[in-house]
């Protein structure tokens, strides 16, 4: 049964001022990056001219992520759909990075959890996904590895139901 306080979302009406049907107020200040792709190699790409003369910076979202993660000192929560502790954020050697940023994903996330940052991990989880029908799931999350990985470490990784 759908909760009849949310069918329509946050605000409504002639007055309101933010996204109609939509969960949360509209707030200032934020700001977005777009990625072509997960990971580039230098000048691989064709320059995307922008309006007032500006040209689209091609980033690595990969290598951002890691940065982020390196350079958090409080809080990482990371709540996605499929978060596997395998992923290799930053794939090429050549990356002038200090060393971390060439651990896997969990390693990355355990490294910062000894440095007592806060690690939280909000997984979605595949109900398909068990020991008793195949572990793997049908949608292939790695939901259930995950948080096997992440089970006796300081990181918190919680499975949420869809």
């Amino acid at each position: 049964a759908t909760d009849p306080l949310y069918k329509d979302g946050v605000g409504g009406g002639p007055d309101y001022s933010g996204v109609p049907n939509t969960y949360f107020a509209l707030r200032k200040g934020g700001r977005i990056t777009l990625y072509q792709d997960a990971d580039i190699v230098e000048n691989s790409l064709p320059e995307i001219k922008l309006d007032r003369g500006m040209i689209f910076k091609h980033r690595r979202c990969w290598e951002d992520i890691c940065m982020a993660i390196l350079g958090a000192h409080h809080m990482i929560y990371i709540a996605g759909w499929s978060i596997y502790c395998r992923t290799k954020l930053v794939r090429r050697t050549d990356r002038n990075l200090p060393e971390p940023a060439f651990y896997n994903l969990g390693e990355l996330l355990k490294f910062k959890s000894r440095e007592l940052v806060r690690v939280l991990l909000l997984v979605w989880d595949d109900k398909t996904s068990r020991r008793v029908i195949s572990n793997k799931g049908v949608m292939g999350t790695h939901d259930e590895e995950t948080r096997r990985y992440f089970k006796h470490s300081s990181v918190q990784c919680v499975l949420a139901p869809r």
